[in-house]
This record gives C-alpha cells, structure tokens and sequence, in this order.
C-alpha cells in the first residue's frame, strides 16, 4: 500500500492544498467540528481512487467524494 501512494504523481498530491478551504472554517469555528471528519473521509476517498485497483471500491470511492461535494455545495 506504502508502494502505491509513493507511485502517485506530485500533481495529485498538490492538490489536497486546496482542501485548505474547506478545513480553515472549522479551524476559526464558522462550522461544527463534526465537519472535519466529513473531510478526513474525502480525503481517504481521493487517495482510494488514486490507489485501489479494485472497480466496486473505485465507484463507492468516486460516490463518496460526489456526495461530499453535493452536500457542501446544499447545506454549508
């Protein structure tokens, strides 16, 4: 598993610097704690794609990050 996160290109990597944003509100308290698991979880998400080879885990992967996104964009 170390193997397959070292093989991912730089680029991949260097855009988790824009979770900054959704990460920075719960840091100054604009929104509930509870919302930085929900970030964690997309992040776990993001890599699980960049890394699994399994195509059921890709797909649940690619869900969870489009329910992510879905869910900031309604509600926060």
């Amino acid at each position: 598993m170390l193997e397959r996160l070292k093989s991912i290109d730089y680029m991949y990597w260097a855009s988790l610097i824009f979770m900054i944003f959704p990460i920075l509100p719960v840091v100054t308290g604009e929104i509930p704690s509870w919302h930085l698991l929900i970030d964690i979880l997309f992040v776990v998400a993001y890599l699980g794609v960049l890394t699994t080879k399994s195509q059921r885990l890709s797909w649940l992967f690619w869900g969870i990050m489009l329910i992510y996104v879905a869910g900031n964009t309604a509600f926060v």
